[in-house]
């Protein structure tokens, strides 16, 4: 069974702010009888009751993609990672609900690319309108400092599918800029040549993302996990027919350290040689998290050079040294 890798506390985020609207709206103060007629009265309750319901319908709407059958997602987690330090992943952003509490709030991972635009898994953001999400930056602590984001417009690859997982690719724009600095940067994405030489089995990769830990404890700083990229050959030995041209595996034969649920979207980056950071792969699926011979998917990245310039012509290359 595919495991897509989203987040923890979403849920009840999502009954938070339902019941926040409600309250709102049943505390809004109300014409007195000498001031209204019995019909702007009944007007009145009626728009009070369509709003809710309009309220009720949206939040089921976004909590609902994180619900497979009657059975909810497993919390998310990077498996058998390490705290990441101020400044060392200041690509990683998180997708979070808009208007909750980030450490509440993040139900996926994405890259800061430019300034204004944010890559991230599109399944993470099927069904969802730009003010149904934030993003959050800046900071490894979702409960601590860092910024928080707008988003002005999603653009889905227009081949995603939701059953194979495809082309699972995205991008968000924000509303206005971040500014560039230490704690918030850019990763540069690779070439063909550069994606080649990166992507050998056994080459190290870096993923990281926020959730809880292996022990199940709650955990509201960034994680992270180095593991091994695997041969198109063991991939397809592990997954068959479901790994396509546009993926890419991750881990190790032995399981044990693996990206998992409320990871989506998140990086897989390689540094090289010289020290230069290059996003080869965004976290999209796998069968459970670090099960032996059952490897972590990830979007190849350099598959989707041309549909990201197309879009926002926001990239910047890494070349091969």
């Amino acid at each position: 069974m595919k495991t897509i890798k989203l987040s923890k506390h979403f849920l009840i985020v999502i009954s938070m702010l339902f019941f926040t609207m409600i309250l709102f709206q049943c505390g809004q103060p109300k014409k007195s009888k000498q001031e209204t007629t019995e019909k702007e009265n009944i007007l009145q309750q009626q728009k009070l009751v369509d709003q809710i319901q309009k309220n009720e319908v949206k939040l089921f709407e976004i909590a609902q993609k994180f619900i497979i059958g009657d059975t909810i997602r497993k919390q998310g987690r990077i498996i058998d990672g390490e705290l990441v330090f101020r400044s060392e992943i200041p690509w990683q952003v998180a997708l979070i609900v808009s208007g909750a509490i980030p450490g509440e709030g993040q139900f996926c991972g994405g890259t800061l690319i430019n300034d204004k635009w944010i890559l991230t898994a599109a399944h993470c953001l099927e069904g969802l309108r730009p003010d149904d999400i934030q993003i959050f930056s800046g900071s490894v602590n979702l409960n601590s400092g860092g910024n928080i984001s707008d988003v002005s417009n999603i653009i889905i690859h227009p081949e995603y599918n939701n059953r194979t997982f495809d082309n699972d690719i995205a991008l968000i724009e924000l509303k206005t800029t971040i500014p560039l600095n230490e704690e918030q940067n850019i990763v540069y994405l690779p070439t063909n040549d550069l994606a080649n030489e990166l992507l050998r089995d056994g080459i190290v990769a870096t993923v990281s993302g926020w959730g809880i830990t292996e022990e199940g404890h709650s955990s509201s700083s960034l994680r992270k996990v180095e593991i091994e990229i695997i041969s198109v050959q063991k991939c397809v030995r592990s997954y068959g027919k479901a790994i396509t041209i546009n993926m890419v595996c991750a881990g190790f034969d032995q399981g044990e350290k693996d990206a998992c649920q409320g990871d989506s979207g998140g990086p897989l980056t390689v540094i090289d040689q010289y020290g230069s950071p290059t996003l080869i792969g965004i976290v999209s699926w796998g069968d459970g998290c670090a099960e032996p011979n059952l490897y972590g998917v990830y979007t190849k990245v350099h598959n989707y050079i041309d549909w990201i310039s197309n879009t926002c012509d926001c990239i910047q290359m890494q070349e091969p040294i």
